[in-house]
């Protein structure tokens, strides 16, 4: 018996040989490796590939796996490779592919006429998808006639891709180092130098505010919380070493450092407590500009009433970026918008205009300038009992700002950004059986359904369930835009008005029963024609 499972080895032994070297000369595969993928599964792609493991090396089925695996669809580009064994005579077989872009998120900048949910309807490009190159160019040229079908001839869109917007967030990074190193080693204060670096922290400030919210979708009021939490750390660790916070104090190293990145933070958290108030009350930048207007008068009403100082100053600090943000989205933004309707140049112009003439006046005036002895002519001054009350006081009017805030939010809104578009021009109205005339009984079918079904979970109390399943009526409806736009452009364009009505009755902070039935109510008796 063993004699015979030894010649069954051998044979084995020899055959494996045999297949080693395979049909005319050509190598067996011994493995098949799938190198760069990063969502897709490399099972799914061994799925489509006809070479095997196994089997004699097939040239032309490779140059087929080839193709086939640049058609699945996410990649820009596939190649192969074969690594030989020459111990064995066999070879390894790596496919290395190279996956396109995958959106995170899309962001709609200078926004002066139009709004971020009128835009969106105009784009395939969507969050959560891949990036096609061909795709994100047709989206650009179908904004700018979009533009154009609405009188602005003029204008014209560019697409910025994330990678583009890490590489401005790297040269902000470096160009912020390089000023930071320059204003550090100057022997005193230089009002050109000093505001140069404010204004490169402020930007760098709100690209990073803004890579967490857009790019990597964080949560507002996660990024606020955050970067709260660490400007509270810097301000620990700061007073735990040199026992001050005082800006009067800044005469050494360690302490300009902290005090920088302090300033850093505050650009940060007040970007996204502008952009968290926004999103909170659906306030236009007009209103929205009240806020922080006020809260810094009462700052300054505090600190001449006794505050502290440095908490008013710090405090204040932190209110002046949303101010200044939705003071330049007042000025920059349509009439028609809540806004004086300037527009983004002429803003710009504005601000930069400010701020040379600021800087200009504290270089020749130097009122800034303190003196040796500021720092203790500003303790002297000081009267702890005093600073205690009014600690009262900044407490009473951080609860009216909370309490605004609440009843804004309670109150049935849209965010800003997301708001219907304004400036567009009123939809056409249709007769049900005007807007399914031109579409066949079963293109519209399907949202019907989703429809009554978020309808009966509304009238059930079901809201939770409604927001879900009004969801996937979103997504079946924008699936759907290219196809039932080409058959009926102005009957698409009604439909599309009612079902916007309907995610905003649904989806509203707030949500009302009547107005969630009405609006879905009147989207069904549309669609049933």
């Amino acid at each position: 018996m063993r004699i015979l499972q030894l010649l069954s080895g051998l044979a084995a032994v020899a055959l494996s040989s045999t297949i080693a070297h395979a049909v005319d000369g050509r190598p067996v595969v011994s493995e098949v490796v799938i190198e760069g993928t990063k969502r897709i599964h490399p099972d799914r792609i061994r799925f489509i590939i006809a070479t095997r493991a196994g089997q004699p090396l097939d040239y032309v089925a490779l140059a087929d796996d080839v193709r086939a695996i640049e058609t699945l669809g996410p990649f820009t580009g596939a190649r192969v490779e074969q690594v030989e064994d020459r111990a064995s005579g066999q070879v390894k077989v790596v496919f290395r592919v190279t996956e396109l872009p995958y959106v995170g998120a899309i962001r709609f900048a200078n926004l002066n006429y139009f709004q971020r949910s009128g835009l969106e309807k105009q784009i395939l490009t969507k969050a959560g998808h891949y990036l096609n190159p061909l795709v994100l160019e047709n989206d650009r040229h179908a904004l700018e006639r979009y533009y154009r079908d609405k009188g602005y001839g003029e204008a014209r869109v560019t697409a910025e891709t994330p990678f583009e917007n890490g590489i401005a967030t790297v040269i902000f990074t470096v160009v912020l180092g390089a000023v930071l190193v320059n204003q550090v080693r100057l022997p005193k204060y230089n009002a050109f130098s000093y505001w140069l670096t404010v204004v490169v922290l402020s930007v760098t400030g709100t690209l990073y505010t803004d890579i967490l919210t857009d790019k990597y979708g964080v949560n507002l009021a996660i990024t606020t919380s955050v970067v709260a939490a660490m400007l509270a750390v810097v301000f620990g660790l700061w007073y735990h070493r040199e026992r001050t916070l005082s800006i009067h104090s800044i005469v050494t190293v360690p302490r300009e450092m902290f005090y920088w990145l302090a300033i850093l933070l505050t650009f940060a958290l007040g970007t996204a407590t502008g952009d968290w108030t926004l999103e909170l009350t659906g306030w236009t930048p007009g209103i929205a500009v009240l806020l922080p207007t006020f809260l810094i008068a009462a700052t300054v009403l505090g600190w001449k009433l006794g505050a502290n100082a440095v908490l008013s100053f710090w405090i204040a600090y932190v209110l002046t970026r949303p101010l200044g943000a939705n003071l330049g989205d007042w000025l920059a933004v349509d009439k028609q918008l809540g806004g004086i309707g300037i527009g983004t140049l002429g803003t710009s112009v504005i601000f930069l205009g400010a701020i040379l003439a600021t800087v200009t006046y504290l270089a020749i005036k130097r009122p800034d300038v303190m003196g040796v002895d500021a720092e203790a002519h500003v303790e002297a001054e000081r009267n702890p009992a005093q600073e205690r009350k009014m600690l009262g006081y900044y407490g009473v009017v951080a609860a009216i700002a909370v309490g605004t805030l609440a009843y804004a939010n309670a109150q049935p809104h849209q965010a800003f950004s997301a708001q219907e578009e304004a400036l567009g021009g009123p939809v056409e109205q249709l007769t049900p059986q005007q807007a399914v005339a031109g579409f066949a009984p079963g293109d519209l079918a399907g949202f019907g359904t989703i429809a009554q079904d978020t309808l009966s979970r509304v009238e059930s109390g079901d809201q939770a369930g409604a927001v879900a399943r009004v969801a996937d009526l979103e997504t079946a409806w924008d699936d759907a835009r290219p196809t039932l736009e080409a058959v009926d452009g102005t009957a698409w364009t009604f439909l599309d008005s009612q079902v916007d009505g309907a995610l905003t009755a649904v989806r509203a902070s707030s949500p009302d029963g009547a107005t969630q039935t009405q609006a879905l109510t009147a989207l069904i008796t549309s669609l049933a024609g």
